[in-house]
């Protein structure tokens, strides 16, 4: 009999994207609490998110996490006036779990 192995995402890595999807999180909750509710950050948040989801899934973790992270980065850039730039911190985690 031969027992498969499953291939496994490491603890740091399931940590670093839950870190980035902490990090915005309290600037988030004072919009909210100050200017309603802005969607397009909620949004991108939710996105941030999404390779949790993956955990089952090793190589699709992974893959996920970069194109969120590299999304992520131009998003920063784009929406800086827009006050997005608040998750930076969150693409560069994310590019860590690569």
């Amino acid at each position: 009999m031969q027992a498969a192995a499953r291939a496994s995402i490491h603890p740091w890595q399931f940590g670093l994207v839950l870190c980035a999807v902490v990090t915005p999180l309290p600037v988030l909750i004072v919009w909210f609490a100050d200017s309603g509710i802005p969607t397009l950050a909620f949004a991108t948040a939710a996105v941030v998110s999404v390779p949790l989801f993956l955990y089952a899934r090793p190589s699709g973790f992974v893959y996920v996490a970069g194109t969120i992270a590299a999304l992520l980065v131009l998003w920063s850039f784009i929406g800086a006036m827009a006050g997005m730039f608040l998750f930076f911190p969150s693409a560069l985690q994310l590019l860590l779990v690569l």
